[in-house]
């Protein structure tokens, strides 16, 4: 069946009304079966034997970086095979399913002379792109920006290039060579909504961990694929490569090692987020806010440099 752009769209569930997702980062980066989106579509249905995609580049997604990294890969070389794994079944990350409709930014970063041909050309598709904003100089609604700009851009890049997408996958596992340590494949786990009018109605958090289940369940049904492929690319919420790899990796914030102080750095964008949490109650609070239950330790987490009244 060949797919056109307007069938490619109506397979994404997008409605006028704009719908907050919940961010895979924050609690935590997929339309009706999973499917993968080549100059056809299949559907995803329950097979107890992996199927097998062997690709040029495997990119591992869930973010905004994921959907940039993969057109750019697929148009930089049309002729080789880009699969993109796509998280939720809204590529884009925090532009699109984590609903962060705010584009952070800076002095400098704002001027189009110093933003990607891309993002530029992505900004200029959607129809009501605000300056009128409380965190920022810019906003859209998420499902602007989908139907008009990402839905798109994929689109066409799928039928000018050797790009397949691959929705509602995330990876479980992943096999490396036992003497170069390099990445020969990773499995993954493709789910499809029982019911697409309720695959969004509970939170995220009671969710995900039927997301990278191998079993279907009440909610989805599954299909496991093994992806192989020459370069991998982590571009995950949850690092899931690197994780699933057992490779080295380090969380944080890095500072410019060229500034003595990171307050100097008045064009970057945000140069810190403090978590906090919202307790909701049945009755109005009183008194001074409770501190939540800290890791699996027990341990309460740390105010520092802040007060919890």
């Amino acid at each position: 069946m060949t797919t056109t752009p307007m069938q490619l769209q109506s397979w994404f569930r997008h409605p006028g009304v704009v719908r907050r997702r919940p961010s895979l980062a924050a609690a935590v980066t997929v339309a009706v079966i999973a499917c993968i989106f080549t100059l056809s579509v299949c559907a995803a249905s329950p097979d107890t034997k992996p199927a097998v995609e062997t690709c040029d580049v495997v990119i591992v997604g869930g973010s905004a970086a994921s959907l940039a990294a993969a057109i750019t890969a697929a148009q930089s070389a049309p002729s080789k095979s880009v699969c993109f794994l796509e998280a939720t079944d809204w590529p884009g990350g925090q532009l699109s399913a984590s609903g962060v409709s705010a584009i952070d930014y800076g002095k400098l970063n704002r001027q189009e002379v110093n933003q990607p041909r891309s993002f530029r050309e992505m900004l200029g598709r959607m129809r009501n792109v605000s300056n009128s904003c409380w965190v920022s100089t810019l906003c859209f609604q998420p499902s602007d920006l989908m139907e008009n700009a990402i839905l798109p851009m994929i689109s066409e890049t799928v039928a000018e290039t050797g790009l397949r997408v691959f929705l509602r996958t995330v990876i479980v596992s992943t096999q490396r060579d036992a003497v170069t340590g390099n990445v020969l494949s990773v499995k993954a786990v493709t789910r499809s909504p029982v019911n697409a009018d309720k695959e969004w109605d509970v939170l995220l958090s009671d969710d995900v961990e039927d997301w990278y289940s191998p079993e279907s369940s009440r909610r989805f049904e599954k299909k496991t694929t093994i992806f192989r492929g020459t370069v991998f690319l982590e571009a995950s919420e949850f690092g899931d490569l690197l994780v699933t790899g057992d490779m080295p990796f380090a969380q944080g914030v890095e500072s410019p090692q060229e500034l003595s102080e990171y307050s100097q750095c008045e064009n970057c964008g945000q140069a810190a987020t403090v978590v906090y949490f919202t307790k909701y109650s049945a009755i109005p609070a009183t008194g001074h806010h409770s501190v939540p239950q800290g890791g699996g330790e027990g341990e309460s987490f740390e105010f520092r440099g802040l007060t919890n009244s």
